[in-house]
């Protein structure tokens, strides 16, 4: 086609397309923290679990599990920490104890563990919620319920601070 492009027009290139380094901060660590117990954390214990998780990150490892208590703040909120293969009915309890109302859902018979997934969502999505989990890298799920107008800031935070966190 024989098209030039003139040198006054600047092009795309990779340098420009990726964003600017974001610094990592003991404040982006208390936004993550209060996002994932849906603000439901004491102040003391949100600094000291923010300032804990930042010397974490600071110690240059890029995997939390190398990291001594890697998931101890979790203990600080409400999370269900089970198995990999649950029953319905306890994940009924267990997400009704973290959202403080009773939870049901309706699925097939002989349904079990991650097969229980869509159901549980389509129930918490009622409650404008959705069941998220921390990657622990063993044969058990740390699931968390996060409110779902904050569940992609949660992902972009998790990212950042290499605190690997799924949807399910």
């Amino acid at each position: 086609m024989k098209i030039e492009i003139p040198e006054a027009i600047l092009l795309p290139s990779q340098d420009n397309l990726l964003q600017e380094e974001i610094e990592v901060t003991v404040k982006t660590f208390e936004e993550f923290i209060k996002l994932v117990s849906r603000g439901n954390v004491e102040e003391k214990l949100l600094q000291k679990q923010a300032k804990k998780l930042l010397k974490n990150y600071q110690k240059g490892t890029n995997e939390y599990r190398d990291v001594e208590g890697h998931f101890d703040f979790f203990e600080s909120i409400d999370c269900w920490n089970s198995d990999w293969k649950f029953d319905p009915e306890d994940a009924e309890y267990f997400i009704s104890e973290m959202i403080g109302e009773d939870l049901n859902f309706e699925y097939p018979e002989e349904t079990y563990s991650h097969d229980l997934f869509p159901y549980i969502q389509s129930a918490l999505e009622k409650h404008n919620l959705e069941l998220m989990t921390y990657d622990t890298h063993g044969d058990n799920y740390l699931f968390f319920v996060a409110n779902k107008n904050e569940v992609n800031r949660i992902l972009e935070l998790s990212e950042l601070t290499k605190i690997e966190v799924n949807r399910l």
